[in-house]
């Protein structure tokens, strides 16, 4: 048998220290070092696979939210939070300042900045999903009106290298809503982040 072909037939071990103690010592293997990237990434994609099991310490983000968007050139936010029926945490409004110049649509936001605390991207978005899954007709009638819809995610590294992690289902979940994904990760050394 395989190393992977043992490895599949050992109950999975959340701990990899656990799991490297299980595979070296039924090969009689000391050090099992060179395979324990390739364990945890596989020890991790099978913990994820169920819906509220999140990596809320996820070890290679330093921090991270999701962001609701909705852009419109003449609906106001006023129109916006009438439709969508939930309280934005901000809006801006076109024409006021902005960093360049200014801002060239209407804006509606509702974030999980501040409200968790979680290092795994995917909960913030399931925050995000949970308040807008029963409202799926409002955002496909904010579609119809001409919005752009995008769930804006802030990903920021711990070391330079890595990134967020989406499962299959989790994706399923997120493409039954009429929302893109917008994607702004930030590496170690990286000038003007987000506050």
């Amino acid at each position: 048998m395989s190393l992977w072909g043992l490895r599949d037939s050992l109950p999975c071990h959340r701990n990899s220290v656990q799991f490297e103690i299980a595979l070296g010592t039924a090969r009689g293997i000391s050090n099992v070092r060179m395979i324990h990237a390739s364990v945890m990434n596989n020890a991790r994609r099978k913990s994820v696979r169920t819906k509220q099991d999140y990596v809320h310490a996820y070890p290679s983000c330093s921090r991270t939210y999701a962001t609701l968007c909705i852009y419109h050139d003449r609906l106001k936010p006023e129109q916006i939070t009438a439709i969508i029926r939930l309280k934005p945490d901000r809006v801006v409004r076109k024409g006021e300042p902005a960093l360049k110049g200014t801002t060239p649509a209407n804006g509606w936001f509702l974030t999980t900045q501040s409200r968790a605390n979680s290092k795994d991207l995917r909960f913030h978005i399931a925050l995000l999903i949970r308040k807008l899954i029963p409202r799926k007709r409002n955002l496909t009638a904010l579609t119809k009106k001409g919005c752009e819809l995008r769930i804006m995610c802030f990903w920021e590294s711990a070391s330079g290298n890595g990134g967020p992690y989406f499962d299959h289902a989790f994706l399923q979940r997120l493409s039954a809503l009429p929302l893109d994904l917008d994607l702004d990760i930030w590496f170690v050394g990286d000038k003007q982040k987000p506050e």
